[in-house]
């Protein structure tokens, strides 16, 4: 079967234990990311935001805290 389809066989094993190992999101296809792939974007992105804005709020602080007497 993999000669028919011009690929390695061990890739047939490999999607084989993916399918086996998990049914409904083995393949999520078109872009799209596993559920436990998507969160763990998601909350990256989450995590990036908040370090820029706690950067920015520490400048803010740092400005401030010179200009006091």
């Amino acid at each position: 079967m993999a000669r028919d389809l011009d690929i390695r066989p061990e890739m047939l094993y490999r999607w084989r234990v993916q399918l086996e190992g998990d049914p409904e999101q083995a393949f999520p296809g078109a872009g799209r990311l596993k559920d436990r792939d998507e969160e763990v974007r998601r909350l990256r992105l989450d995590l990036s935001r908040v370090t820029q804005k706690r950067e920015i709020l520490e400048r803010a602080v740092a400005i401030f805290s010179e200009r006091q007497p």
